[in-house]
Parts: structure tokens; sequence; C-alpha cells
């Protein structure tokens, strides 16, 4: 591990361990968005980026992540209104990714695997769904297609950058995005998994380590370091 690296595990403790527990709202915007505020700077003033159209679209889908990140905590503390803003701004995150990794190398049966994988997720939560307001009904499903059509773009990409020596870092970050997103989904959102089985703050911990992990990789994938 580098500096970087030690920076940015370090940023990411106190909001991961600790977000529950924080008292005021204001510390807690700070204390989850600076580890990707952080991400965006490194990009912005490391001079050995990769191309700088691939680096710039990371950047700037970290950046409609921040701004997610501040919906989906006033969706958490305050409204559960906030939910569809901080859905558009993830959503836009990963239109970013898309078009750095771009369909270069995407097919059509890629495409049929996203639908098949999608309408499982779909006939999974489509009773909550009918639960909930019109927008949110649109909204959910709607970027959940667009985040699998991320991490397959992530996995077609042809990345020279690997985490651990092993894997790219493009497939370790949509990998770890899902995962996140995934917990999010059925706990805080359709409320799939009761507090009973997965204990609030374990799964506050398991969204937020495997997140703040998608993004470092994603930030990984456009430096060489």
């Amino acid at each position: 591990m580098n500096t970087f690296d030690w920076y940015y595990l370090l940023l990411t403790f106190p909001y991961t361990l600790f977000g529950p527990m924080i008292p005021l709202l204001a510390i807690s915007y700070v204390a989850k968005c600076i580890p990707i505020i952080y991400l965006i700077m490194t990009i912005m003033n490391n001079r050995t980026v990769k191309r700088f159209d691939y680096s710039r679209k990371i950047a700037a889908g970290l950046l409609a992540s921040v701004i997610g990140d501040v919906y989906i905590l006033n969706m958490e503390e305050v409204s559960r209104s906030y939910l569809i803003y901080g859905i558009i701004s993830f959503a836009l995150a990963h239109i970013f990714y898309i078009s750095a990794f771009s369909f270069r190398n995407y097919r059509y049966h890629h495409f049929f695997i996203v639908i098949i994988i999608f309408s499982l997720s779909y006939v999974m939560t489509h009773e909550r769904l009918y639960g909930m307001n019109f927008m949110e009904r649109i909204a959910i499903p709607t970027y959940s297609f667009i985040i699998l059509t991320m991490a397959c773009c992530a996995f077609l990409y042809k990345d020279f950058i690997s985490i651990w020596n092993r894997i790219p870092a493009t497939r370790m970050a949509a990998i770890s995005f899902v995962i996140s997103d995934s917990i999010l989904g059925l706990t805080e959102i359709t409320g799939m998994i009761g507090p009973h089985i997965i204990p609030k703050y374990v799964s506050h911990v398991l969204i937020l380590s495997t997140y703040y992990f998608a993004q470092y990789c994603f930030t990984r994938s456009a430096l060489f370091l």
C-alpha cells in the first residue's frame, strides 16, 4: 500500500465505523463525502493519469456520487423523499462510468445477460415496488438496469491496472458497487431484509465499506501510482 491508499483508508474509517453515532447532520455530510472528494482531487492533481477523457469521466462520476451521498444521507436522516434525487445522482455517476468504459466490446449477448439479471432482480422486488409511490416504482428498476449495464461494461473494459496484482480494478469496482447497492436496496430502500436478519449497524458497515472500495477501484483505474 502506498501513501494514497493509506490516506484514503484513514478517511473512510470515521463514517464507515461511526456514521450512525454522529450527532450532527452537518458532520455526517463531511465525514461521508470527504473520502470521495479526496479521490476527485487525486485524479485532478495527478499528472500520471490515464487518457484525459477517461480520467475526467471517472472524476465526473465521483462528483455525481458525492451529490448522491448527500441525498441518500438526507433520505436516511431527514425524509425518504430525497431518495429519488439520490437515485438520479448515482444513475448519472454510472452513466459517466459507462461513457468512460465505452461500448466498444459490448455485444448483443452481453445485453441479454444484463436483461436476464435485471429481470430476476425485478421479480424479486416487484411486490415491494408496488407499495411505493409512482416515481420510486420507475426510478428503482431504471437505476438497477443502469448499474448492471455499468457492471457489464466494466467487466469488458481492457484495464491494465489490477487490485492485489490479480483482478482488474474496473471489475473489482463493479462487483463492489453492485454488492453495496444490493445491500442498500434490500435493507434501507425495500426493507426486504430487516434488522432482525442484518442489524442496522452491520448493514451500514457493509454498504459503506464496499461502496468506498468500489470508488477507490474506479480511481485506481484512472491513475498510475
